[in-house]
């Protein structure tokens, strides 16, 4: 019973003469004559706090989207169709987009299209994909370009060979559950700033799964599947803070994951790089790998280099001294508390892929002596070749390169070449277009500029940059009381070195003015 009614259909009033009040308007009197006691507002009170509660004010709370709503269908007959209804859907995406102003969206129905200029160029405008749309370019040119800022993608399905499948140039775009198949040569190229992939796969690109080229990407849930040796899966080209989230690659041969210089602030969390993949290369700084998972590795092991062949083969250790040489003939010098000559430990192109420096041995060949020591390494991102101009000879200063976006003033350099391979450190004053501008580092000498006569294959490499850590290297002190005593020196972390890098070595005399050396071996895993 309902109050002190009791359950009796006679009691009822005729259902055609109620009269129900909205639910804002209501009190427990008007209930108390829906249920045909006026005098009973205890039933009223209760089913206003309930209907209230529910929502039941008589206003919808359903959200509505505000712009206009277009269909495309490949199954119609042409785009003669208003392309307002489903009934009268357009049958190509490029009438379709034609149809859309700023904020309005286009639903797609399952079906192949191929279509060329597709270009959501709009602020604001959604595209919605049915499962089983397909979307192709066979002639020349991106197959989807978004270039109108906060653009939505939902459900696209790109399927062209030699293309690229999705290039995202508007800021604060969104792709949701998208896919780039059939062999593009990049998967996802994003340009625009803080675009944001949920769950989007590439299947076989050609080059690059997912270029991320601009500040504030958001990756989360992506996958690159690459065809070979020669892709990428995830590459950050340029740009700062990114994020990428769960993210996975396979068969990527060339890096599943890979960060450019200047690439730098990236999040790369719970990521993982399977089978086939090459190894992680980060060129930027200051990018944070929590929980990275790389492919599988060969058991811990070590090397070192020169290897001790045992055959008859040369395989002396490299003797470092503090003795310092220069084509003027007036050399060699040894004093104290001054650099001596550089020496390759392991020459630049010894070792093709990447590989890690564990530490070195040290065997005394100088006694009593307190030796620091200085270790650089190359890295090809930071390389620069000579290039048409001044050659580059004893003494001189103004070095011009084939390409000096990689040097910057400030920079410490490497600099070898055809006759003195072991080269010699410089520091960098100044790059104006092609030339480079160094000065030698203060030693005894008064000889300014080169040291050598370079006569062929000349390059320079940064080996030290003050803000950014890639570009740092390793020091360290070494005494013995008498010759033949070794020390095991390794790092607290292993160093991973770029495919072709090397390492250089340099000492000084901190005891006497007298020629001090050791022989040094590394000690690397590849």
């Amino acid at each position: 019973m309902i109050g002190s009614q009791t359950n009796n259909a006679a009691n009822l009033p005729d259902a055609g003469a109620l009269t129900v009040p909205s639910a804002d308007a209501v009190t427990n009197t008007d209930w108390g004559d829906v249920i045909g006691n006026k005098t009973d507002t205890t039933a009223g009170d209760s089913i206003v706090a309930m209907v209230k509660s529910l929502g039941g004010s008589g206003e919808s709370h359903t959200p509505l989207f505000t712009g206009s709503i277009w269909y495309v269908d490949a199954a119609a007959a042409d785009d003669t169709g208003s392309g307002g209804s489903p009934e009268e859907a357009k049958k190509t995406l490029l009438a379709g987009i034609a149809l859309m102003s700023a904020g309005d969206a286009l639903t797609v129905k399952a079906g192949d299209y191929d279509e060329n200029g597709l270009a959501l160029a709009l602020d604001a405008l959604e595209l919605w994909c049915e499962i089983g749309v397909t979307i192709a370019n066979t002639e020349p040119g991106t197959v989807l370009t978004v270039s109108g800022a906060s653009c939505l993608a939902q459900g696209v399905r790109t399927a062209q060979a030699g293309q690229i499948g999705i290039h995202v140039t508007g800021a604060r775009c969104k792709l949701e559950c998208c896919r780039a198949a059939g062999g593009p040569t990049i998967g996802f190229d994003l340009d625009g700033g803080s675009v944001t992939l949920k769950d989007c796969y590439v299947g076989q690109a050609t080059i690059t799964g997912y270029d991320s080229g601009a500040n504030g990407a958001k990756l989360t849930d992506c996958h690159s599947v690459g065809p070979d040796n020669s892709t990428r899966g995830f590459y950050v080209s340029a740009g700062l803070r990114g994020q990428f989230i769960g993210c996975t690659s396979v068969n990527n041969g060339t890096a599943g994951f890979e960060t450019a210089a200047g690439a730098n602030l990236h999040l790369f969390k719970d990521c993982v790089s399977g089978g086939g993949d090459g190894d992680r290369v980060d060129s930027g700084v200051d990018n944070f790998w929590p929980g990275f998972v790389d492919r599988t590795r060969r058991e811990r092991h070590e090397h070192i280099y020169p290897t001790a062949m045992g055959e008859g083969v040369a395989s002396d250790p490299v003797t470092v001294s503090n003795a310092v040489t220069d084509d003027s003939g007036a050399g060699p010098w040894g004093d104290k508390n001054y650099w001596g000559d550089t020496v390759r430990i392991i020459p630049p192109d010894i070792l093709t892929t990447i590989w890690y420096s564990i530490g070195i041995y040290i065997h005394a060949t100088t006694a009593a002596d307190v030796q620091p020591w200085e270790i650089f390494f190359t890295n090809y991102h930071y390389e620069a070749s000579r290039a048409a101009g001044n050659t580059w000879d004893y003494q001189e200063t103004a070095l011009t390169v084939a390409d000096a976006t990689a040097i910057e003033a400030g920079d410490k350099v490497w600099i070898t070449g055809t006759g003195h391979l072991d080269g010699e450190i410089c520091d960098v004053v100044s790059v104006v277009g092609s030339v480079v501008t160094i000065a030698s580092e203060t030693r005894k000498s008064a000889d300014t500029g080169l040291k050598y006569d370079y006569t062929g294959a000349e390059k320079m490499y940064v080996v030290y940059r003050a803000d950014n850590r890639i570009l740092h290297f390793f020091t360290g002190d070494h005494s013995a009381s008498s010759a033949r005593e070794f020390a095991r020196f390794v790092w607290s972390k292993s160093k991973g070195i770029e495919p072709d890098g090397g390492m250089i070595m340099r000492m000084a005399n901190a005891t006497d003015d007298v020629a001090s050396s050791f022989d040094v071996r590394a000690i690397y895993e590849d």
